[in-house]
Order: C-alpha cells, then structure tokens, then sequence
C-alpha cells in the first residue's frame, strides 16, 4: 500500500467509525514499553515479541511467526484487513457510544471529539494509540503474575 493511499484509507476509517486510528502499530508501542531486546533484537523478532503478537492479533497464522523474523516484515501481516477489522473493533469497544452526561446521541466526530446532540457536551476520543497502550500494559502485568504464580521449584 502506497503512503498516501494509507493516509486517505486511514481517514476515511476515521470518519466512518468516528475513531482515531494509533499512528503506531501495536509492536512499536510494545517496544516502548518493554524496552529495548526483549521483542525484538537487531531487527529480528525475539520470542516475547510473537507471543505478543499473537495474542493481539490471534487471526494471524502462527507459521508466519517461526523462525528467524524480521520486525519490518510484520507491517504486511498489520495491513491485512482482518488486522483492520480488528482494530475498529477494538476501537469501536473502548469508544463512548453514548453521551456520558445524558446518554444522549453523540454527533459525529469533528477534530477528535463527539458533540452530544441532547447537551452540547463534547466527549473526546479514546486515540488508538491509548487503547494498543493499555493493552500492552494489561498484558505485561499478566506475564508478570503468570511469572509470579509458577512456583520456584517449577522453573526449568
């Protein structure tokens, strides 16, 4: 997909489902969160980085996944319309579908926001970019009490 095909499709993904569609991919705010080498190294996926894709996107074939894995190649396998579908859906979940003040109808998004039909009140956005980083954290903190819940004498 050329660039400028990819703005004018992420626009008009914008404008239909009134969302904000991150700017980052899913791997790319992992990576902040996790830190240098652990989802990946010298460009190469490592086996955390799988695992977390895999379980953000569990469309995706695990084949794609074994072996050595640049990073760069997963972008192909993000732009895939289930991975689209996906992520509106996500979206779509965290998103006010209703006024919180009113539970009026809410307009449709201009510059980020939802005016209410009923009260005026604007309801902001949740940005896709919130949403892959609450994700990334919730599932950070579920590695660490899986970690937590393995018994010391069980570890290999």
């Amino acid at each position: 997909v050329e660039s400028l095909d990819l703005i004018e499709i992420t626009m008009g993904v914008e404008d239909a489902f009134n969302a904000w569609i991150s700017e980052t991919s899913i791997l790319q705010t992992a990576r902040e969160v996790f830190g240098p080498g652990v989802l990946e190294r010298d460009g190469v996926l490592q086996d955390a980085g799988k695992a977390l894709l895999l379980a953000r996107m569990p469309e995706l074939d695990p084949a794609c996944l074994e072996g050595r894995v640049a990073a760069a190649d997963i972008n192909r396998h993000l732009m895939r319309v289930s991975g689209w579908v996906r992520m509106i859906d996500l979206m779509l979940a965290a998103s006010p579908m209703v006024c919180p003040q009113c539970t009026g109808e809410l307009g449709p998004a201009v510059a980020f926001k939802r005016k209410c039909k009923q009260c005026g009140s604007e309801t902001p956005l949740v940005s896709g970019e919130e949403i892959n980083r609450q994700w990334v954290l919730e599932y950070q903190a579920s590695l660490a009490s899986q970690r937590e819940a393995v018994p010391a004498g069980a570890a290999s």
